[in-house]
């Protein structure tokens, strides 16, 4: 059944009412009516289309309801409802070429002003008058005291061969025959002269050195002395080799790992700031005495060290026992009542004392086998040099001594001191000087004694 013109108005007034509401419904409805043509259909095709819904009417209403929603919205998009829709095709970005600025003008320069011509003032102002200057009152002239002279001031010392050291040491000291030696030669040595690692130096009869270090350290080297094999550095302090004589220094402080070591045939001396002396004889004896200070003493024999304060001496050397012995106190006398200073064991062979039996300490065991000889004898050593004579007591029996030197068994007509071997066992020795001759029983002098000295020793 086909709807009517009336329903169909019906129709699309009900869904503008529901869609937009009643009162813009009229007039959007005039608008959507007006912009559908008159459009006539042929009827074969028309009726083939209704024929083929079956007739129906309800297919038609939602075709016209779907028309109008299409009509709806092409009017909301356009925004005015009056124009024509126009469809355009989508326009392509053309990229813009990059704007060309022009670089900037420079400002121009100004041209340059003309001098000005300055015009000489017409009309000069006239000088004034100065005024006078009333005078100064007159002043008593002052007495002027002189200035004190400036104190001069001490030029500074030169840089030369005196205050600069190149070598180890230097010789700042040579009296009598003193040699330097470097390897196979020698040249005689000079005040000056700059020690090197491996020299050494040797002294003859009555001739004696001194080297200083660059830290004040000081050596003095005593007669008939020979050293060798300087050296310092490469981790290691001072040190040099004692092969006989004595030396007597002064070591300033060392560092705890590099001390000064004097090195001996029979010890080795380890010193870190002290004054000492040190003395090696021939016959195989090394002797220490610390003035100030303390030194070890290492015997090299069985490595045994011994440490040696101040006012102390030790001798390493077979036949005695290698301990630190005080130095005795020094015995003086007068010609009026002369002293015994002390008492050696003498290798009567060679006239010289042995080095670890210089002085005889009392209470002291001599091994006689460990010697380096049984062929003794025994000096005592007087002061003055020369009193009236020495009397000896050995285990009770007087030896009297009218010229020095002064020996327990005396001397031959030459001098030379007469052998004599002690006997094992302990013995007391007593020794006493006095100002007048020997006395007739020959047990004693005459004029005054001075203190005797005495002392035990065991032999074994």
């Amino acid at each position: 059944m086909k709807p009517s013109d009336d329903e169909l108005d019906r129709l699309i007034d009900s869904l503008l009412g529901e869609t937009l509401g009643t009162e813009t419904a009229p007039d959007l409805r005039a608008k959507i009516l007006a912009r559908i043509p008159e459009r006539k259909v042929p009827a074969s095709r028309r009726f083939r289309r209704l024929d083929a819904a079956g007739n129906s009417w309800v297919a038609a209403a939602v075709a016209a309801i779907v028309f109008v929603g299409l009509i709806l919205t092409a009017i909301l998009l356009s925004g005015n409802p009056d124009a024509p829709v126009a469809h355009h095709k989508p326009v392509e970005k053309v990229p813009t070429a990059p704007e060309i600025v022009p670089p900037p003008t420079p400002d121009p320069v100004p041209a340059p002003l003309p001098p000005q011509r300055r015009e000489p003032d017409p009309s000069p102002k006239p000088l004034e008058t100065p005024r006078p200057i009333p005078p100064a009152p007159k002043e008593e002239p002052k007495k002027v005291e002189p200035d004190p002279a400036p104190t001069p001031v001490p030029a500074p010392p030169k840089e030369n061969r005196e205050t600069r050291v190149t070598g180890i040491a230097r010789l700042t000291l040579v009296e009598g025959d003193v040699q330097l030696v470097d390897g196979d030669n020698r040249a005689p040595a000079a005040v000056g002269q700059d020690l090197l690692p491996r020299h050494g130096l040797t002294s003859g009869p009555r001739s004696r050195a001194v080297l200083k270090y660059p830290d004040g350290t000081t050596v003095e080297l005593g007669p008939e002395t020979v050293i060798r094999d300087l050296a310092e550095g490469s981790g290691r302090g001072k040190t040099f080799f004692l092969a006989r004589g004595s030396v007597a220094a002064a070591v300033a402080k060392q560092l705890q790992d590099r001390p000064m070591i004097l090195t001996t045939p029979h010890g080795e001396a380890k010193v870190l700031g002290t004054t000492l002396k040190l003395k090696v004889d021939e016959k195989g004896a090394t002797r220490l005495d610390v003035v100030e200070g303390k030194v070890k003493l290492t015997r090299l024999t069985d490595s045994k060290g011994v440490e040696v304060v101040s006012g102390h001496y030790a001798v390493t050397a077979a036949g005695v026992e290698f301990v630190s012995r005080p130095i005795a106190a020094p015995r003086t006398g007068t010609p009026d009542r002369p002293a015994i200073v002390k008492v050696q064991m003498m290798d009567a062979e060679t006239g010289q004392p042995l080095l670890q039996l210089d002085p005889i300490e009392d209470r002291m065991t001599i091994s006689l086998a460990e010697l380096p000889t049984k062929i003794l004898n025994i000096r005592a050593i007087t002061s003055p040099e020369k009193p009236g004579c020495v009397v000896f007591n050995l285990d009770g029996e007087f030896k009297v001594e009218a010229n020095a030197p002064f020996l327990l068994m005396g001397n031959n007509a030459v001098g030379k001191p007469l052998p004599w071997t002690p006997s094992a066992g302990d013995h007391v020795l007593t020794v006493t000087a006095y100002s007048g001759g020997p006395a007739p029983n020959r047990r004693e002098g005459l004029g005054a004694a001075g203190a005797p000295l005495t002392v035990r020793f065991r032999i074994k």
